[in-house]
């Protein structure tokens, strides 16, 4: 039989022998109590700083489009109110029986048309009644002021549709051919349409209405003086 003797080693040595055989054990704790560490390292706060942009520009767009909303809806109110203002101003006969906008816009067009044609025939008239109610008051101041000595002789102005000629000469220095006259007169466009001559005091007095040819045509009332002047010859006599 066989005696083994095993050496004892003191137990200081024992854990130096531990410690060499179990080098890594204080680095595993140590990495294990770093684990548990809470993490106090600052988040990135990019995250947040995105969503509070989108968070401001949904809010933006949503102002954008109450605030279109509102503008949209008082325009159309607005629209409205003219609509309701244009039907009242329009007589019976131009919106009876027509509901849609678009009727009474066409109608207003023709009411605004038949008011325009109801003003020219008045004005027509009343150029027609200034013509019968100064005839008499322009022949009797021309005659006045023919027989007061004034170097006028020719009086031309606008009346309705054309113009009124007076011609006022003296039958012992200047008498002026009425012939011509109307010559002169269809030079220029017009066309005689009635004619008054009479004497007073030694004055020969011509008053011719002429109405324009062409209803488009403009009337140089100056110019037509002239020409009418040019045909008082002083000393010369000419009958009509």
């Amino acid at each position: 039989m066989n005696n083994y003797i095993y050496p004892i080693y003191p137990l200081q040595q024992g854990d130096e022998l531990l410690e060499m055989i179990f080098p890594t054990e204080p680095t595993i704790q140590q990495d294990m109590h770093h684990e548990n560490l809470p993490n106090t390292q600052p988040s990135d706060p990019a995250p947040f700083k995105s969503q509070d942009s989108k968070s401001s520009s949904e809010a933006a767009g949503s102002t954008k489009k109450m605030a279109h909303r509102d503008l949209e809806r008082q325009r159309r109110q607005e629209m409205n109110s003219l609509y309701t203002s244009l039907r009242s101003l329009l007589p019976l006969e131009y919106v009876k029986g027509k509901r849609s906008i678009s009727d009474h816009m066409y109608e207003a067009t023709n009411y605004i048309k038949d008011l325009e044609k109801n003003i020219q025939d008045l004005k027509n008239k009343r150029d027609k009644l200034n013509i019968l109610t100064n005839f008499g008051t322009t022949t009797e101041t021309v005659m006045t002021e023919s027989m007061s000595g004034l170097s006028d002789f020719v009086t031309v102005r606008k009346c309705w549709q054309g113009v009124e000629v007076v011609v006022s000469s003296s039958l012992k220095e200047v008498v002026v051919s009425l012939s011509r006259v109307l010559e002169v007169l269809v030079e220029e466009g017009l066309t005689a349409v009635s004619c008054v001559s009479s004497k007073v005091n030694e004055r020969l007095i011509h008053t011719i209405q002429a109405e324009v040819m062409d209803p488009t045509a403009s009337i140089n009332t100056s110019l037509l003086r002239q020409k009418l002047m040019s045909l008082v010859h002083i000393g010369q006599v000419e009958f009509p």
